[in-house]
């Protein structure tokens, strides 16, 4: 979980910076995927591992809920949202963050109640 942290926090550092003209600073999943492809930067890891935080924490990110596994490493968590990214390319003109959390909620559903 310290990793997390320290990753989101490098990302948030790192996405404050970059193309501050495009989507009012703002990441869409198009900038997202470009982090994260062909090689991922520390942008695309600390990215989705502050989205991931969120969700861990109960942040709301509109329907969204997931309900990730404990031992679940950044990697892992990168290579979900990539998937996600490449499988569903209509919607990558949207915010990053609810992308991230859609993709991490559809492989890491919560259990019924």
């Amino acid at each position: 979980m310290l990793r997390f942290v320290k990753l989101a926090v490098a990302g948030v550092v790192l996405v404050a910076g970059h193309g501050a003209n495009e989507s009012r600073g703002l990441i869409t999943g198009n900038q997202l995927l470009s982090f994260c492809t062909p090689v991922d930067t520390p942008t695309c890891v600390g990215y989705i591992a502050g989205v991931a935080d969120g969700l861990m924490l109960g942040k709301d990110y509109g329907q969204w809920k997931g309900c990730l596994p404990a031992d679940s490493t950044a990697q892992q968590l990168e290579d979900v949202t990539v998937k996600f990214l490449v499988e569903h390319p209509a919607g990558r003109h949207l915010l990053a963050s609810g992308i991230v959390a859609e993709a991490l909620a559809r492989a890491f559903p919560c259990p019924s109640k």
